[in-house]
């Protein structure tokens, strides 16, 4: 996936700059790259693009009415369950026809398709954002990824950590009494595991509140941990590490229009930035 995904930053970019050197960065480049990403894995047609990014883009909106948002989801699914139709119909190569042909029924097929939206989109674009605007923040760690590019993969591991915008791991429920660190969970508790907390963690983590390229934060959960990992999670290591790659090669110029204090920030679900003003 990587050729493609180089293509899609840099249309992204060539789009940027031909509509002039401001703007909002979470709508120019955040949103559209990881949109683009989940519309190639289902072959979305070229001429629906517009649409696939319009409302993906008011249904990850956190400023958006929710009226709004779930008219936009439904109007995903329906797009989804057309293109599930057509695949029925005359399979391809994208991920909806092999798992059609592995067996899935059209409504899980569906389903999946609305999935790869839901938890592949929105989640990669506030990490997008959240990198860079550390990277524009802190010139000394831009200038530490310039300096030696091979430190990339190493950045994206160690902000993926830091952040951490699926804040909770998720509900689990205990189906037996079980004793950790002195303190007893009933059987039948429910556990919210604090995944933002663990990777704060100094003893795993030493001096955890600083952003360290060099760290190897690779055994980080943002992503969770055990059976319940992120399936998409490579795809998501992979966009953010050729945003790094090509974004400051192509906007070496690229500024925040405003201090990071100004920034105002998601806090309803997965962390990140509702909107991030740049120049270039």
């Amino acid at each position: 996936m990587r050729p493609r995904i180089e293509q899609i930053v840099n249309e992204t970019i060539d789009a940027m700059i031909a509509g002039g050197n401001e703007g909002d960065f979470v709508e120019l480049l955040s949103l559209p790259v990881p949109s683009m990403v989940i519309a190639d894995l289902l072959d979305v047609p070229e001429e629906d693009h517009a649409f696939f990014q319009e409302k993906a883009g008011i249904f990850s909106d956190g400023l958006g009415a929710l009226s709004d948002k779930q008219k936009a989801s439904a109007d995903i699914v329906d797009y989804i369950a057309t293109l599930v139709d057509a695949r029925i119909t005359a399979p391809g190569e994208d991920i909806l026809s092999r798992q059609l042909a592995a067996g899935a029924s059209r409504e899980e097929a569906i389903g999946l398709g609305h999935l790869l939206l839901i938890a592949g989109h929105e989640t990669t674009s506030n990490m997008i954002s959240l990198s860079v605007m550390t990277l524009l923040d802190k010139p000394e760690l831009r200038e530490q990824l310039e300096n030696d590019p091979a430190l990339i993969p190493g950045a994206v591991e160690e902000l993926l950590r830091y952040y951490t915008i699926a804040e909770t791991g998720g509900l689990r429920l205990a189906i037996e009494d079980i004793e950790l660190h002195g303190v007893t969970i009933p059987s039948g508790s429910v556990v919210a595991a604090l995944t933002n907390t663990a990777n704060r963690d100094p003893e795993v983590f030493p001096d955890p509140d600083r952003i360290d390229f060099t760290r190897g934060a690779r055994n980080h959960v943002a992503f969770g941990f055990g059976p319940h990992q992120c399936l998409g999670q490579n795809v998501a290591r992979l966009e953010l590490v050729i945003v790094l790659e090509i974004l400051f090669k192509r906007l070496p110029d690229l500024k925040l229009s405003v201090p990071v204090s100004d920034l105002a920030l998601k806090e309803y679900s997965n962390f990140g930035v509702q909107k991030m003003p740049v120049t270039w």
